[in-house]
Parts: structure tokens; sequence; C-alpha cells
């Protein structure tokens, strides 16, 4: 399975956020260990790091980002993906570019706590629990 991990989910896990971290572990050490094909959407990058930059130094945001890239692939935002994003005119534009990154990527899972912001996804959406829970029962 393809998944692409929300930016809550990766910060979770990084800035060890409770109660939300071992959760957040659990799902993402499914990438790591290669039970799944795990992806950060290239757009958040950046965004990771600035939020990362809040409690850390520049040496730590790199630690971090440089760990998360051993872990996660990147899911492309391209011309198609961002003119894709628009035309859903969903209230967030970051979800909904990370949405048609995964979806025109081929991903098969969206691994997010917010999933109130994907209510009109047309990939499956999963909490990191869940996520894991699925995982495990294939």
């Amino acid at each position: 399975m393809r998944a692409i991990y929300d930016l809550n989910v990766l910060l979770d896990v990084l800035l060890d956020r409770k109660p939300h971290a071992a959760a957040s572990t659990s799902a993402l050490r499914l990438a790591e260990i290669g039970a799944v094909e795990g992806y950060l959407c290239a757009a958040g990058v950046d965004t990771l790091a600035y939020l990362l930059r809040k409690d850390t130094d520049t040496d730590g945001v790199m630690r971090h980002l440089t760990t998360l890239r051993r872990i996660l692939r990147i899911a492309d935002v391209t011309e198609s993906v961002i003119d894709s994003a628009l035309r859903l005119d969903w209230p967030d534009l970051e979800d909904a570019i990370v949405h048609e990154s995964a979806r025109l990527c081929g991903i098969e899972a969206i691994v997010t706590r917010n999933g109130s912001d994907f209510t009109r996804a047309a990939i499956p959406i999963y909490t990191p629990a869940k996520f894991a829970q699925a995982v495990a029962g294939n």
C-alpha cells in the first residue's frame, strides 16, 4: 500500500506531541520498516521546516527532514496537481494539494488526525491508529 502522511502526523512524531505521538509513530514506523510505501507531499516540506523551526534550531530541522527523507518518498506537486486542487474548491488549499498530489501519484491512503479536513476525499482517509490496524490486518 502507498500512503501519504499529513503534516500533523509527522509533527506528532518529530515533536513528540502527546497524546498523539504513540499512534503517529506506529503509523510512520510502517513506512520505515517497508510495510507500506510512505510519502510526504512536496508542498509540505517547507511548511514542515517552518513549523519545526519554532521548536528546534536549523541543525535540528535538517536532521528531522533528513530522517524523514530516509523513510518517505516525495509526492510530486505539479501544475496538474495545483490546477486540480484549485478545482476542488476545498476550504483549505493545503489539504486539497495533499489530496490531489496523492491521487495523481496513485497513492491509496491519506494518514491524518484531521479527517474532517478531507470529508470530500476520493482516497481512503485513516487516523494513525486505524491505519496501523488496517495494515496489520492485511
